[in-house]
């Protein structure tokens, strides 16, 4: 697949973030005048982060900023205004990579426009290791701090808009609402990966980075180290048996990470009236179990599977299904099936607010490429 823009299909309808709209409107996109006629934008050009040399090595941020957001009945309008499309700042949450190429436009106001994260591309047989922060400032998003963990169950996150539970007149009861907003992790679609660990796992859980002065004190450079050794050990690993599972435990990752994360955990513990999350942690890692809550970064790692047999399927192959025995199968048994090229996508995936986050902008496409894209390019030009 040649290197074009992606279209719009990743900028779609954003859902109203947290935290209540400002009363100040702003012109809108392609537009020089408030409340004048809204005309289209152009397709702006997606920053990518691509894989070089057999491995996608990337930090992909979560963070949150004030974009121009458009309303074609704003909250409080007057019945004369139910046809005008006015814009107004608010607070969304998005998916940032450090480095993506090229860099975002300049915005054409005070405020940027709405925009996905940045597309993911790679090849099939590529390695993905990516950094994940989180550095949310869950203050810009009112009660949205997994208000659901809390031990006084209070309900939901912030909505100017109301919820329908029973108190209301509605059929839904508490968990049925966004809830934990500002805790994130990452759901790749269309992978052919581990569901498990440090692959494709949706039940993780990354509570945003603690803040000093303003800022996150978990950084890129926080576990650069850790997490450098680790994605080498991955290499090693998964490049020896493209059908392992690695890691498996908790002591699979670097020492450091796991010490410096016991402790942010420990420190969130301290928050009243909230749900202690180290305990939780602790048992799953006494019982062998991956653990589910993290604070501020969290390293993916898996590989991308090639299918490299000439036939299909590959004969004299039992793969039965897992019944208890090792967790990685002998290396001896070939692949069965490999990873199907494409362009899929990825999107934070924490349950109970998957649907206001993709709106938000935690969302963006994947691009895996293979022979097929080869040839294309070769009979048409790349371009």
């Amino acid at each position: 697949m040649s290197k074009q823009r992606l279209s719009l299909f990743l900028l779609a309808l954003l859902l109203v973030a947290a935290a209540p709209l400002s009363a100040q409107w702003i012109p809108c996109i392609g537009d020089s005048t408030t409340g004048g006629a809204w005309t289209a934008p152009d397709l702006p050009t997606i920053p990518e982060l691509v894989s070089s040399g057999g491995k996608l090595r990337a930090t992909l941020m979560l963070t949150d900023e004030q974009q121009r957001l458009t309303f074609k009945t704003p909250p409080g309008a007057a019945p004369s205004d139910t046809n005008v499309i006015k814009c107004a700042p608010q607070y969304v949450r998005v998916f940032k990579g450090v480095g993506a190429m090229p860099p975002l436009p300049k915005p054409t106001s005070d405020y940027p426009d709405p925009m996905p994260g940045p597309t993911l591309r790679a090849r099939l047989g590529d390695m993905i290791e990516l950094t994940f922060l989180n550095q949310v400032n869950p203050a810009n998003f009112g009660n949205s701090i997994d208000r659901g963990d809390s031990k006084t169950g209070t309900g939901c996150d912030e909505s100017s808009n109301g919820y329908p539970n029973k108190a209301g007149g509605g059929k839904d009861t508490y968990p049925d609402c966004f809830h934990g907003s500002s805790t994130a992790n990452i759901h790749f679609h269309g992978t052919h990966t581990n569901p498990n660990s440090t692959g494709d796992n949706v039940f993780i859980e990354i509570r945003p980075s603690p803040r000093s002065n303003g800022k996150p004190t978990v950084t890129a450079n926080t576990f650069a180290t850790a997490f450098s050794d680790f994605f080498q050990r991955c290499e090693a690993k998964l490049g020896g048996d493209v059908l392992s599972l690695w890691p498996h435990k908790w002591n699979d990752l670097p020492e450091a990470y796991r010490t410096k994360q016991k402790s942010l955990l420990q420190a969130y513990d301290m928050t009243p009236n909230i749900k202690k999350l180290w305990p939780v942690d602790a048992e799953q890692i006494a019982r062998g179990d991956w653990p589910q809550y993290y604070v501020g970064a969290y390293p993916y790692c898996y590989q991308l599977p090639k299918y490299t047999a000439a036939d299909f399927p590959p004969p004299d192959v039992d793969h039965t299904g897992h019944t208890g025995g090792p967790l990685d199968p002998p290396p001896q048994k070939p692949l069965q099936m490999g990873q199907s090229p494409g362009v899929h996508w990825y999107h934070a995936h924490k349950h109970g607010s998957t649907a206001i986050n993709v709106g938000n902008g935690m969302t963006g496409a994947f691009v895996i490429e293979g022979q097929y894209d080869d040839d294309l390019d070769k009979f048409y030009g790349a371009g």
